[in-house]
């Protein structure tokens, strides 16, 4: 990560150690209490205008009688200028879709793509806000981007893959697809 920096002008911090975990326990990710924030990339980016960190976050979860640690890339933006509508978009499992055949409330549909709420659930309170926002970018870089999780809460953006680190070399990448999926919402 420390070469990713240099190479692409990011400042490294190896360890939190400003708080930022318990700065975002407002998303759903961040509530572990045992959750550590650890090679951080951190960057001002003046298009935004504001800051974008890509990070792993790591946390252990208790079940019964074991534990699991769970390491996944995070990408987080934190915009000094707009505030995004509240929301969550996570992949459907066969869980959810068994779940929807018995329940009469459905995710609102803000935007028609079919395709993209057979893969993935939108939930919001902010539907109004949101739905002028969903466009089919949105939807196409979810679709193309493997189980991706996005939360919005007031000016920060979060995604990540549920259990997901990912190699060093598509780091990059994972950086830019935070990028654009922030500038199709806005």
């Amino acid at each position: 990560m420390g070469k990713i920096a240099l190479v692409h002008q990011f400042a490294f911090v190896p360890k939190d150690e400003t708080g930022l975990a318990k700065a975002m326990k407002a998303f759903s990710l961040f509530k572990h209490k045992s959750g550590k924030i650890s090679n951080m990339l951190e960057k001002e980016v003046r298009e935004i205008p504001g800051k974008v960190r890509v990070f792993d976050y790591k946390y252990t979860v208790h079940t019964g009688n074991s534990n699991a640690t769970i390491i996944q890339t995070v990408f987080l933006l934190s915009s000094n200028s707009q505030e995004l509508p509240a929301f969550k978009v996570y992949p459907r499992t066969f869980f959810h879709k068994i779940a929807a055949y018995f329940r009469k409330n459905k995710t609102p549909e803000l935007i028609k793509d079919p395709a993209f709420y057979e893969r993935y659930i939108v939930k919001t309170e902010e539907a109004a806000q949101l739905k002028p926002r969903m466009n089919y970018d949105f939807t196409r870089l979810l679709k193309n981007g493997k189980n991706l999780r996005v939360e919005s809460l007031d000016n920060h953006l979060l995604i990540y893959r549920d259990s997901k680190r990912l190699p060093v070399e598509e780091i990059m990448d994972f950086y830019e697809l935070g990028l654009k999926i922030y500038n199709s919402l806005k």
